[in-house]
């Protein structure tokens, strides 16, 4: 259960708007032919108030609009948004998947049509994928230079990548911006009148894919959520303990780019702590992200200080090794709406219970099986309902940390 969510990437593009924008933080480069800034240590696009990239031709006025601004750059407003999610995400992506390979099979005309019906269904699709680069090469091909020349100025001044946020599952497609660089060395040649050839493999059909959440049933953790140079991730999570007791805690993450995640934490509550350890394995994901399957062995050491009778806390000094394992799926039937389940085994459970000697109690953690529908609202929080052990369940799922009331046997489930 992990306190990463939504809000968290609404809190960066909101504050990131508000701080002082240091111009020393400008950086020329040379083969996109761009201007950037680094924040947060990554290279972020920069925009003129008229959305145009910044590049030796506008870079003067550029700097007069920020003096203007007084430093108060708007990253919210120029950086693409791409937290809500909706089903028309996964039809952009296959007309993309389709004008691409229209360009494959010499089909010109229904790639441009394909990059039409684009437009209307993401007015933004300009600016933040190379779909003008794709037109321009459509009309080079069949000919038509005027037309052509104006999708390739489009291209050049305000296309700022080659694969949109909300083409799930490709932000990290492009290494360094390979293919996209070698568009805009194509755009600018063609606009320069200067003869060159394109290596047309940078033009490839994409498969559609679902977003999932990095915590999900089914899914390890995303790397579209990261950026490429993060190896470990902290956050903070909050559930209940063996006596439902409010338990938080601290998890690290690491393995975000392989099929294999290695989790470690430490928990603490009223009268206990402990130590989680982890094995996230991504046993399975289809190539569209529609089906998953996750197991997670796990090990869990609790130090009990005291344990509750009859609501009352007797002392006790027990050291527990516990150890399982939980397997998970989840199947999208839309990108707004999936099916997920788990099970979770726990070697201390109700057939066979730990006996602590100086109170002479047992006690276990009920094994656990979960049937759910999610209705995804944003990335990483969805609503969710649905049938936990022999209870119905209803409430929200935020990126692991699940918030639901039990409707069979009344009470709040963290």
């Amino acid at each position: 259960m992990y306190l990463k969510s939504c809000i968290y990437f609404c809190i960066i593009f909101l504050t990131s708007g508000c701080v002082g924008f240091k111009p020393e933080n400008i950086i020329y480069n040379t083969p996109k032919r761009q201007y950037e800034y680094v924040l947060k240590s990554e290279a972020v696009t920069l925009r003129n108030y008229n959305n145009q990239l910044i590049d030796s031709t506008n870079i003067g006025n550029f700097q007069k609009e920020l003096q203007d601004l007084e430093y108060k750059y708007p990253f919210e407003e120029r950086l693409e948004k791409n937290i809500l999610l909706k089903n028309s995400d996964f039809r952009l992506a296959g007309l993309y998947a389709d004008a691409n390979k229209a360009i494959q099979d010499k089909n010109f005309t229904l790639a441009l049509k394909n990059i039409s019906t684009m437009r209307h269904l993401y007015p933004d699709i300009d600016l933040y994928s190379d779909s003008p680069f794709l037109e321009g090469y459509a009309y080079e091909q069949l000919g038509q230079t005027d037309t052509a020349t104006m999708s390739y100025r489009k291209f050049y001044t305000f296309s700022e990548k080659k694969y949109s946020e909300l083409f799930r599952g490709y932000r990290h497609a492009d290494i360094n911006d390979s293919m996209y660089i070698a568009e805009r060395n194509h755009a600018y040649h063609f606009l320069n009148r200067i003869p060159d050839s394109l290596d047309e493999t940078v033009i490839r059909p994409i498969t559609p894919r679902y977003y999932f959440t990095g915590r999900q049933p089914g899914f390890i953790l995303n790397p579209d959520n990261y950026n490429k140079s993060i190896k470990f991730i902290g956050s903070f999570s909050l559930g209940l303990d063996l006596f439902n007791d409010l338990s938080v805690g601290f998890l690290i993450s690491t393995g975000i780019r392989k099929s294999v995640n290695f989790n470690a934490g430490m928990y603490l509550s009223k009268n206990m702590s402990g130590y989680l350890f982890s094995l996230p394995i991504q046993l399975f994901k289809s190539d569209s992200n529609k089906f998953g399957i996750k197991l997670s062995p796990f090990i869990n050491y609790r130090s009990i200080d005291s344990i509750k009778i009859d609501d009352r806390y007797c002392l006790a000094n027990e050291k527990i090794f516990d150890f399982g394992a939980k397997i998970s799926s989840s199947y999208f039937f839309s990108q707004k709406f999936y099916i997920g389940s788990h099970y979770q085994y726990n070697y201390y459970n109700r057939n066979h219970k730990y006996f602590a000697e100086k109170p002479g109690v047992l006690f276990w953690t009920d094994n656990e099986f979960d049937l759910s529908g999610y209705y995804n609202l944003f990335k990483d929080m969805s609503l969710k309902v649905g049938v936990k052990n022999s209870d119905i369940v209803a409430g929200i799922y935020l990126n692991g940390l699940e918030i639901s009331y039990n409707i069979t046997s009344p009470g709040f489930v963290i």
